[in-house]
């Protein structure tokens, strides 16, 4: 019983000991100016605000103050550490690393590490492009874009919840990526490989889909056309996206689920599986089912 007692004595003042640490902070301001990109690595947790004037606030634990980074690189705003030592990298506690940024336009994206990014304003970047780009573990928690051009990049374990419209927009998803979203574009392509996940809802007209590896794209909404080429064990469920026309091309052991309103073409070969729901009107047109694959109305 004594010994018990003294271990949870111990444990309760490891933690109040964390806890202390944790509340020991620096606060740091910086004036850089004239920035339309955000780069954030290590485990910082950043939050962007949409406003005229440009500002930047860093709120770091003690012991991190001497390795924090966050410098002016062109119009990008860096935010990051340096050489940070081995008993800060394999600490249990990883401190306090957050950063608070104003600006006025938003263009470019990239997390890496166990960042992450949330912004709870909309960025009208007009006729411009916006890129994205996260890896590792980072997580864009929340952002809203209206650009002409999209191209979002997700890898490793990286996270994802992006909403917007877009004339031309391009998802690139690998690892164990998880992308989700509210989108519009007139000209979607989407890549999945590894075991990515993308779970998106929205209203397109021309939409591309490449699938392959174990991995999996959900769509709910509306589009005009449907483009669906998938290999491996990947899954394309597009049951609750109506469309007009829809051409699949299956092979391997991938699985598609269709809503198409006029025409359907269908290719399958391995033992891969292809259903539709059966709408009046709908013209299906076999273009070369594999005995082992088949091809279903639901």
């Amino acid at each position: 019983m004594k010994r018990a007692l003294t271990t949870l004595a111990s444990i309760a003042a490891l933690l109040i000991c964390i806890e202390a640490a944790a509340q020991n902070t620096v606060t740091k301001k910086y004036d850089y100016k004239g920035f339309n990109s955000i780069e954030v690595s290590s485990f910082f947790n950043v939050t962007v605000e949409k406003s005229r004037n440009y500002s930047i606030e860093a709120i770091v634990s003690e012991e991190y103050e001497d390795y924090l980074e966050i410098r002016l690189k062109g119009n990008e705003l860096s935010i990051g550490f340096r050489s940070l030592p081995a008993k800060l990298l394999v600490s249990s506690f990883s401190g306090i690393a957050s950063v608070k940024v104003s600006m006025p336009e938003l263009s470019r994206v990239e997390l890496s590490g166990s960042s992450k990014l949330s912004c709870n304003d909309n960025f009208d970047l007009g006729r411009g492009v916006f890129n994205l780009s996260v890896s590792g573990t980072s997580r864009l928690e929340a952002l809203s874009i209206s650009a002409s051009e999209g191209r979002i990049y997700a890898s490793g374990a990286s996270k994802a919840r992006i909403d917007g419209d877009f004339i031309d927009l391009l998802i690139n998803s690998s690892g164990t990526a998880r992308i989700e979203g509210d989108l519009s574009s007139e000209d979607f392509e989407i890549k999945t490989s590894g075991t990515s996940v993308l779970d998106l809802e929205g209203q397109f007209e021309d939409l591309e889909i490449n699938a392959s590896g174990v991995s999996n794209v959900t769509l709910l909404g509306l589009a005009e056309s449907i483009e669906i080429n998938a290999s491996g064990t990947s899954s394309v469920d597009a049951s609750k996206l109506a469309v007009k026309e829809a051409e699949v091309k299956l092979s391997a052991a991938s699985v598609a689920k269709v809503n198409a309103s006029r025409i359907l073409e269908v290719s399958a070969s391995g033992t891969s599986r292809c259903s539709y729901k059966d709408n009046d009107n709908l013209q299906v047109i076999e273009k070369g089912i594999s005995r082992t694959s088949f091809l279903r109305a639901e």
